[in-house]
């Protein structure tokens, strides 16, 4: 070390004033220097001076700059007294290494700016050679290398980027996956050499290092080496899950060192004591600062973005897996629950595993355990568990099962959607794996044909390693039937002809015409949508009256019963006339008396009287046969009772 004798004061630290030179002596040389107060003193005071340093000039293995003192006085007892200390000084990094490499990742663009800094020790030099090689997976941005003065702060370590070095001063040659700068001639100054990897569309690793390698005529060469750790770097899956209240919250990052992979996928496998919560999957993009953090973002789309199966084994343990439609460059995260599935202080778990077809250890994995604390709510806190089986049935023929009926199982309190079955062709739903308690089944789906055979909800109870319900589904009949009757009778008509319209925002349509009615007659038609209609008749049975006063009728969704309605027609009637007289010389006779009956004898009508004209007038006679039965005979005419048929 070499003394700058212009900075070498002796201060009083009482009065804070400097020591004169005539109040010292100061002798110095290469070795050391020695001070002697020319006055007895009796006040603290301070030596404070400056070196310059090489860090060459340090024995090989040494990095410490040693300084011994010793102080040699008589104290007040006029006795000799003497103190001896050591200091020392280790020069910062930079100047041990007389340069420096760095290096910061953006993971936003995906790029590592790597830093060197060369001659920090402002040594003279010459035909500077700096290499460095791209090493890994990283890709040279060429376009990036650029080559500038250092400018030094005071401090340990400091450096800046300064102006740009004119390019006549350097030569720069990039060849075989290698940066090589060549600076020009004789320097003292220092450099600072920039440039910029890219991980775009490779396998991001946890860290990445660079070594470059620093010579010049005549010196050994200095090798500078750095790591760059990436936040998140070779994180493929990550899992983890916290308990609220009865459900699991479970949350997989997905590539969140986003890297480039080609068939994403992932297989997630639950244990048997939890039930996977079908609508709670959710998949996210993910925003991604400079440093690697990353938050959720939107929610992509199911089936267009992804797909996800989950599978249900015969014991009630589940897996899903997830695959990417696309090749993945970016995070996500995934968020969905389960229903804790078991008792109080019992462990559940979950393992996850990432694959894809460039990911060189084929699968990562991750898992999570948490440990169980029931609080209330959902099933018992029984740890047992059985199964239940819905039965769907018809409802006016319990011996016709029927598939295609949906069931979804929810918690006690109708709040958390457990799982959801479809029946089979044997008309059964199975829940397996539920813990002993109660449950709340909706059906959520009828069979094609029927409605729902659970109106709102049903509570169900398993406390059994088997448990059974059956449903009844009434069958859906959207079904009109049309009875014709006699006006006066009610009996059925046959042979009536009628058309149908549906009615909807004032508009008529034709449904069908040439309806007719049969033997009872009855028309039925089947299979209509819901809303309004009427029935008009077109051609009445024989020997009665058209009625064209239309028949309205509504048909609702879902109905079960089919809507009956009924027209009446009135028979067309006949008339006779019987001409009474007298026997003896054919004078009309007025005054008869007669009764109108049935062949059953049945009196219909009575006290009907022939006329002046001998006339006796039956009007309004349903077609059928008749009898008239003289009741009376005309005044001072002798008669004998007789009948006359008429038909």
């Amino acid at each position: 070390m070499i003394l700058d004798e212009d900075s070498f004061t002796i201060t009083n630290i009482r009065t804070g004033e400097a020591l004169g030179t005539d109040e010292y002596s100061f002798d110095y040389d290469l070795d050391g220097f020695n001070v002697e107060f020319q006055n007895t003193i009796h006040d603290r005071h301070q030596i404070t001076y400056t070196t310059e340093f090489e860090y060459d000039d340090l024995n090989e293995g040494s990095n410490r700059f040693n300084n011994d003192v010793r102080i040699d006085w008589t104290d007040g007892q006029n006795r000799e007294q003497r103190l001896e200390s050591n200091s020392g000084f280790i020069p910062d990094e930079f100047t041990q290494n007389n340069g420096f490499k760095n290096g910061t990742y953006n993971a936003i663009n995906k790029e590592i700016t790597w830093n060197i800094g060369v001659n920090y020790d402002l040594k003279t030099l010459t035909d500077i050679q700096v290499n460095d090689p791209i090493l890994g997976n990283q890709n040279l941005i060429e376009d990036s290398v650029t080559i500038h003065y250092a400018n030094l702060g005071g401090g340990s370590n400091q450096a800046e980027k300064g102006d740009q070095v004119d390019e006549g001063d350097y030569t720069l040659t990039i060849a075989d996956g290698s940066i090589n700068v060549h600076i020009h001639g004789e320097t003292e100054r220092a450099y600072w050499i920039e440039f910029k990897t890219s991980l775009e569309g490779e396998l991001i690793e946890k860290e990445y290092n660079n070594l470059a390698t620093v010579s010049s005529e005549g010196r050994e060469d200095i090798h500078l080496d750095n790591t760059v750790s990436i936040n998140h770097g070779g994180s493929y899956v990550e899992k983890s899950g916290l308990q609220s209240g009865s459900v699991i919250d479970w949350k997989i990052d997905i590539n969140a060192g986003q890297s480039f992979v080609q068939n994403a996928a992932i297989k997630d496998e639950q244990s048997a004591d939890q039930i996977l919560l079908e609508d709670s999957f959710a998949l996210y993009s993910t925003n991604v600062n400079e440093r690697g953090v990353i938050s959720k973002a939107d929610p992509l789309v199911k089936g267009e973005d992804y797909t996800i199966e989950i599978d249900t084994a015969d014991d009630g343990s589940q897996t899903f897996d997830l695959a990417f439609n696309d090749d993945i460059d970016e995070a996500y995260i995934l968020e969905y629950q389960s229903f804790i599935n078991t008792g109080n202080g019992e462990t559940v778990s979950n393992s996850v595993t990432f694959s894809g077809e460039n990911i060189t250890t084929e699968t990562v994995e991750s898992g999570e355990s948490i440990v169980v604390r029931q609080t209330g709510g959902g099933g018992t806190g029984s740890g047992e568990r059985g199964s239940l089986e819905v039965i769907k049935v018809d409802a006016i023929d319990n011996e016709k099962v029927l598939d295609g009926a949906v069931f979804t199982l929810f918690d006690s309190e109708g709040e958390i959607e457990l799982r959801t079955v479809e029946t089979a062709e044997d008309g059964r739903a199975l829940f397996n794996n539920l813990r002993y308690g109660d449950y709340i089944l909706i059906e959520s789906e009828a069979p094609e044909g029927y409605v729902v055979g659970i109106e709102d909800e049903k509570s169900v109870t398993v406390d059994a390693e088997s448990t059974t319900v059956m449903i009844e589904n009434e069958q859906i009949t959207q079904a009109v039937e049309l009875t014709k009757q006699d006006s006066e009778t009610g009996e059925v008509l046959e042979g009536a002809e009628f058309s149908i319209k549906h009615v909807m925002d004032g508009e008529e349509t034709l449904i069908a015409n040439e309806l007719m009615t049969d033997d009872e007659g009855k028309i039925l038609v089947e299979d209509l949508d819901p809303g309004s209609y009427y029935f008009v008749e077109t051609e009445a049975p024989e020997g009665y009256v058209l009625n064209e006063e239309p028949v309205v009728f509504e048909i609702i969704e879902n109905q079960t019963t089919v809507t009956t309605v009924t027209k009446s027609n009135d028979i067309i009637k006949g008339s006779a006339e019987l001409l009474k007289v007298a026997s003896h010389n054919g004078e009309p006779l007025a005054g008869a008396v007669f009764e109108l009956r049935t062949e059953d004898d049945e009196v219909i009508r009575e006290d009907v009287m022939s006329n002046e004209e001998g006339v006796v007038l039956l009007e309004g006679l349903r077609p059928s046969q008749y009898k008239l039965v003289e009741t009376k005979a005309p005044d001072c005419i002798s008669w004998i009772q007789r009948q006359f048929h008429l038909r």
